[in-house]
């Protein structure tokens, strides 16, 4: 059983080194683009104006209102809790959803998402408002890949995301440089290797394995017991994932498509919000 057990930390352990090698592959020069950034943020420019007549340092109360004004006007429509908004481009008028975050009271963040298939037009949007893109940046993380476009004017950022592969969407976001949220990376925290335990059942035969990397991949092993002290890798499927401050989502590709699961922290254990008998055990 020893002899099992170390063979399969091995087999994590070579499969979160592989996992964070491929992720590192097609990835851009990335503080070319930090240096660009660094000099618009030292310059005197300030840019608070976004879209839909939003602006960066709004309060609460003035994000409230102008909601309300335009929901009013039918310029945004509610669906349960999420606000819609349409955007022309071109001859297509293309529906987003978008969220708005503050730090001390004041915007600093807007997202929007579209799962249309709209990035030429989208960028030819925004260059006819802004110019020609700072930067682009693309990260290849083998079953989807993120093409990232960048402008930045003084404290304002805009990107703009078209993720292709097994994920498909894209996503502007307008971020104030100058006001930044403290970001906390929960993935470092909860980054490693895992047995998947069910309460009630043993896992000395065979057991299933998560390997999550920092960089957002994800590995799944189906592992069996040889019944000599070793341990054989049945089947392995590749993913990604993602964190929060109490919690995970693992996006796996199974034979017949994405295969999600989330687990949150019950009692310092990482639980399935599906099935609570199926959790987490972090490998040491």
């Amino acid at each position: 059983m020893k002899l099992y057990k170390i063979l399969v930390l091995g087999l994590i352990f070579s499969l979160i080194f592989s996992s964070c090698q491929s992720n590192k592959k097609e990835k851009s020069d990335f503080s070319s683009y930090q240096k660009i950034k660094e000099k618009e943020l030292n310059s005197d420019i300030k840019k608070d104006t976004i879209i839909l007549d939003y602006r960066f340092g709004m309060t609460e109360k003035e994000i409230k209102a102008q909601t309300k004004k335009l929901l009013t006007e039918k310029k945004v429509s509610k669906q349960k809790t999420d606000l819609i908004f349409d955007l022309k481009l071109e001859k297509t008028v293309v529906p987003f959803t978008y969220e708005i975050e503050t730090h001390n009271d004041d915007l600093n963040f807007f997202r929007a998402e579209t799962d249309e298939k709209v990035i030429e037009s989208l960028l030819s949007y925004f260059k006819g408002i802004y110019g020609d893109y700072d930067f682009q940046n693309l990260d290849d993380l083998d079953i989807i890949k993120m093409n990232t476009y960048y402008w930045v004017n003084g404290n304002r950022e805009l990107t703009i995301t078209e993720t292709t592969g097994s994920l498909s969407n894209i996503i502007i976001i307008f971020k104030d440089l100058k006001n930044i949220k403290p970001v906390v990376d929960n993935k470092k925290k909860f980054a490693g290797s895992y047995t998947i335990e069910v309460k009630g059942v043993s896992s000395a035969k065979q057991v299933e394995v998560y390997a999550l990397n920092e960089n957002g991949g994800a590995s799944w092993l189906w592992v069996e017991n040889d019944g000599k002290g070793g341990a054989n890798v049945e089947d392995r499927k590749t993913g990604t994932w993602t964190a929060t401050e109490n919690g995970i989502t693992i996006n796996i590709r199974g034979n017949s498509g994405m295969i999600s699961e989330t687990y949150k922290l019950k009692n310092n254990v990482l639980t399935n919000t599906q099935l609570p008998k199926r959790y987490l055990k972090k490998t040491e």
